[in-house]
């Protein structure tokens, strides 16, 4: 996943934690979650949250900044 500031967003195999990259690869933060994220995705009124899926549970994260379209 994109944010309008071009960061890409992944789920990395082996660690329970979203990574949010720069547009140039630089690691900017982590977001952990109690599970080991599978899949995420940009939703809410104005696409400024992320919701990220696990094994047994999905997760709510309210960012500041917007997924793209």
């Amino acid at each position: 996943m994109i944010d309008k500031a071009g960061s890409v967003y992944l789920t990395t195999s082996g660690k329970q934690a979203v990574d949010i990259f720069s547009p140039s690869g630089k690691l900017l933060e982590s977001i952990v979650v109690p599970g080991k994220p599978s899949n995420l995705c940009f939703g809410g009124k104005d696409r400024n949250q992320l919701f990220i899926t696990a094994r047994t549970s999905i997760y709510r994260v309210e960012l500041n900044t917007q997924g793209v379209d």
